[in-house]
């Protein structure tokens, strides 16, 4: 198996080093090697579907097997050039609890104790994932670790990365993601 991270990893995100990226090369060597080594290749990205799906038209010449989008919170099967939604992978996200509803409550309550975060756009928004932006203003191990006490109290799951600029995200920044616990 061959799992890749599609934003700066499989594709550029400036379309002049798109041409230096080396996906022709990639996409030869896994046609070559996918029936002979069985081989099963992989996104696994923050974006959601159609956000991956958009940023790769025109760049790829085909789908990979499978795309698990949102961090994996959604998991989509390539069956003959179709896209196909994974029922046991949505059916123990939807066992496990995650509730939209409770992200809202954790906001909130952030806000009451001055910690404000941006949402960040729709391109990496979920059914079953939130993400928003922490500006860094001054220590943050305080306000990471009421983060981490809110969402386990409302059974959720946080994620705390340090934006990439070099990906168009803001400087002196995190990404603050909520998704289910499993």
């Amino acid at each position: 198996m061959v799992c890749s991270d599609l934003d700066e990893t499989f594709l550029p995100f400036a379309d002049e080093r798109k041409p230096y990226s080396g996906i022709d090369e990639l996409e030869q060597f896994l046609l070559s090697n996918i029936e002979s080594k069985s081989l099963i290749f992989g996104w696994i990205t923050g974006s959601n579907l159609s956000s991956a799906l958009r940023k790769t038209k025109g760049y790829i010449t085909r789908y990979p097997h499978f795309i698990a989008s949102c961090l994996g919170t959604e998991f989509h099967w390539i069956i003959n050039n179709e896209i196909q939604e994974s029922e046991a992978w949505k059916n123990r996200i939807l066992a496990s609890g995650y509730r939209h509803s409770n992200v809202d409550l954790i906001v909130t309550e952030l806000e009451k104790h001055g910690i404000y975060l941006e949402i960040e756009g729709e391109d990496y928004q979920g059914i079953y994932k939130s993400t928003y932006y922490y500006h860094i203003k001054g220590d943050t191990t305080a306000d990471f670790l009421l983060m981490e006490k809110l969402a386990a109290d409302y059974h959720v799951k946080v994620l705390f990365n340090k934006c990439n600029p070099g990906a168009g995200d803001p400087a002196n920044s995190y990404d603050v993601e909520f998704m289910p616990q499993c």
